[in-house]
């Protein structure tokens, strides 16, 4: 499955969460292929795909760019918010509002987030185990 060999199967990629197989398909001529890989990064909220889709935000199609502006918007994060800014310029007036929304979208639940005293961009650690009441007090 070259860059511009035969189309991959973005079903089998997203059903084995095929990472890199995906990232590959960013770069199929087949501009179909691009933006269901880029749907399919975005699900899988896997950081790494945080670059690989601010690249694609340079391709050619427009309907593959809203793809990564929504895809983007899902991994959420700050080189994700960087690249959405980015895309605010695209020359297609939906990708502008699509970045625009999603900007926003994410200032809203880091606000959300700092009213319960929580940094949605902090790592998170696993929480306690669960202990009984009656356990923690003696009875």
């Amino acid at each position: 499955m070259g860059l511009f060999g035969s189309k991959p199967d973005i079903d089998r990629l997203k059903l084995t969460a095929d990472f890199k197989g995906l990232v590959q398909a960013l770069g199929n001529r087949d501009p179909t292929i691009r933006e269901r890989a880029a749907e399919a990064l975005g699900n899988l909220r896997d950081d790494r795909a945080t670059d690989p889709l601010a690249r694609a935000l340079g391709d050619r199609d427009e309907i593959v760019r809203g793809r990564v502006i929504e895809a983007l918007a899902r991994l959420g994060g700050p080189v994700a918010r960087k690249a959405l800014t980015r895309a605010m310029g695209d020359e297609f007036i939906g990708n502008r509002e699509r970045a625009r929304e999603a900007i926003a979208r994410m200032i809203q639940q880091q606000d959300e987030a700092k009213v319960f005293g929580l940094d949605p961009l902090e790592q998170k650690e696993e929480p306690p185990p669960f202990e009984p009441l009656r356990e923690r007090d003696g009875r």
